[in-house]
């Protein structure tokens, strides 16, 4: 009786043991994918497709806050770009004029804008301006 008793008591112990580490599993892989294929970890089709980044709505006042070669935004053609990090690699100080500033007509001046510049602004964009 002693044997059963001790053997029922260490099963209950280890069958404790295991839902709770399963828990534990569970609770710090929440939100990860833990799908395995062939060993290895395999994605899903989450993971495989991304999402476009929900697209922000800015107005002109807090474009305008953003108006220093230190943290400049600026709007072109309806769209809001944070330029701040191309400063330095801008051939001149003129896109400072732009900071915190609906620019479109600044950036459509230039003619050297209208080629690789332009494609340039797409990997700056942050939102779109509110009308």
């Amino acid at each position: 009786m002693t044997y059963m008793k001790s053997n029922t008591l260490l099963w209950g112990v280890l069958l404790t043991v295991g839902v709770v580490g399963v828990i534990v599993f569970m609770l710090l892989n929440k939100g990860k994918d833990t799908s395995i294929q062939s060993g290895k970890i395999a994605p899903t089709v989450s993971t495989i497709q991304t999402q476009p980044p929900e697209q922000k709505i800015y107005s002109l006042d807090t474009v305008s806050t953003h108006n220093t070669s230190l943290d400049c935004w600026m709007i072109i053609d309806g769209k809001v770009y944070d330029v701040t990090s191309y400063i330095p690699d801008h051939p001149n100080t003129d896109i400072e004029k732009g900071c915190g500033k609906e620019a479109t007509t600044l950036f459509n001046e230039v003619r050297k804008h209208q080629g690789e510049a332009a494609s340039l602004l797409n990997q700056y964009e942050i939102g779109t301006e509110q009308n």
